[in-house]
């Protein structure tokens, strides 16, 4: 924190009210989105939380990692579980599932709140701290964006993920200063307490969102480039055995957990790939990347189609920042500027929806301001920020009919009989949580309309039960 105050003390009279003025701006928006969030009851939306903390209870009741809001129990779909870790703990300290819920919301807008702190670091290092208005503006980017609020707060692996995301950022842009900057501190020895720390955190990071390869990736490679400039790879031998060390241990971890389905779900990703090499499919995906995707990311669409072009001013400064980190040897920025153009193709080629990427919002804007042409576009843009946040926040919340319908239930404490918790639904997770009960998952064919009733419900069951609902 005592960066901060110098930041503060060293401004003159004009700066120091611009300071206050805008973190007081940015403070209340934060604020008033966290409210807004909670009051309406956002963290009820989706289906996600419900499966994580199904497989938290299995973890405890049976030692297994399954998903047990079907009767059927059936294994993860993906191996991005950590949050499933969040609930098994919160549940050791007698925390029912509904305060388990909104401990971890509420656990994940501290940390976001914390990123603050990495943000401006990374930016001083790019030189913000003598623009004071840019600085300030990054932060409030941060701050006051109710589209990455409504993604980060839920209770699912993104929010931790986000925020441990920044802080590994700052930890590799840290490192590259000292070892490949003007610092004395260019052995490695001398910073093994910063590289023990990175591994650490990044191998917490990857529980979380397997997107963590991809900065690691963005690491490896920016080293690969520095260290053959100066014709010295330990950092490069270091960063790459770190790398699968940590792939390696996290892929041991599920060696005991049924991979059925997360194989399946690789297997399709894996047979999607020769579609990459069709040139009409690819322009088809970039451009919804550019349309629709980016724009999300970025400052949540005020138009739709064609006019989102606007958002594609986002993808050139990456680019830039690049090539001026590659002339200038800067080794911190050329990462971040790698992080952005990494997933820039990733997010095209295979993650094409807004929520897998969302980590890079704040370093979009930050390669923007880091270019002092660009920080008037980047000013207007996170003026559209907080306008659409005080948009949303000061209207009506709309929930879709599936959500009304649990939030009545859960309003007024509708329950099944004890005697017959007989339930055939398409939608097998909300009840574990609102209704109490383990459910038969029913499946539309969307082609024929016809459902598919699990080989477990039988008509003897029925019988003896005597309904179904």
């Amino acid at each position: 924190m005592k960066e901060i105050k110098e930041f503060y003390n060293k401004s003159t009279l004009v700066e120091k009210r611009l300071i206050l003025g805008y973190s007081l701006i940015a403070i209340v928006l934060s604020v008033s989105c966290f409210s807004y969030f909670m009051s309406n009851r956002i963290y009820f939306i989706g289906s996600d939380a419900y499966a994580y903390m199904s497989m938290a209870d299995s973890l405890r009741e049976n030692g297994k990692l399954l998903d047990i809001t079907t009767v059927t129990p059936t294994p993860p779909k993906t191996p991005q579980n950590g949050i499933v870790l969040a609930h098994l703990i919160l549940s050791y300290f007698g925390l029912s599932q509904y305060q388990r819920l909104l401990s971890i919301v509420v656990i994940n807008y501290i940390i976001y709140l914390s990123a603050v702190y990495p943000l401006f670091k990374i930016s001083s290092g790019l030189g913000l701290q003598h623009n004071k208005f840019a600085m300030m503006s990054l932060i409030g980017a941060h701050l006051g964006a109710w589209h990455v609020y409504r993604f980060e707060l839920l209770a699912i692996n993104d929010g931790v993920f986000y925020t441990s995301s920044i802080w590994l950022t700052y930890l590799i842009v840290l490192l590259f200063n000292r070892y490949y900057g003007n610092d004395n501190n260019k052995t490695i020895t001398q910073n093994s307490y910063l590289i023990l720390s990175i591994i650490c955190l990044a191998f917490f990071s990857i529980l979380f969102r397997i997107n963590t390869i991809f900065i690691m990736f963005s690491m490896v490679l920016t080293v690969l480039i520095f260290d053959t400039i100066n014709k010295k790879y330990k950092m490069l031998i270091l960063t790459t055995v770190a790398s699968f060390s940590i792939l390696g241990i996290f892929l041991l971890i599920y060696q005991s957990t049924d991979l059925t389905l997360i194989k399946f779900h690789l297997g399709r990703v894996i047979n999607g790939w020769p579609g990459l090499f069709d040139f009409s499919h690819l322009i088809n995906q970039s451009k919804r990347f550019v349309l629709d995707t980016m724009p999300r990311v970025a400052a949540r669409p005020i138009f739709y189609g064609k006019p989102n072009i606007i958002y594609a001013v986002f993808l050139v400064p990456p680019f830039i920042s690049f090539v001026r980190a590659y002339k200038e040897k800067k080794a911190g920025v050329m990462f971040i500027s790698l992080q952005c153009i990494v997933i820039f193709i990733i997010g095209t080629l295979i993650l094409n929806r807004a929520r897998y990427i969302m980590h890079i919002y704040p370093f979009l804007y930050l390669m923007m301001f880091s270019i002092p042409r660009m920080r008037i576009i980047a000013h207007l843009f996170v003026c559209l920020v907080f306008a659409n946040s005080m948009r949303t926040v000061s209207r009506e919340w709309v929930r879709v009919r599936d959500s009304n319908l649990f939030l009545h239930i859960y309003e007024n404490r509708i329950t099944l009989p004890d005697d017959n918790k007989l339930l055939l639904t398409g939608k097998s997770r909300h009840p574990y949580f609102f209704l109490k009960t383990r459910s038969y998952a029913a499946h539309m064919n969307s082609q024929t309309k016809q459902m598919k009733i699990p080989n477990e419900l039988n008509w003897d069951l029925i019988k003896e039960k005597g309904s179904l609902f």
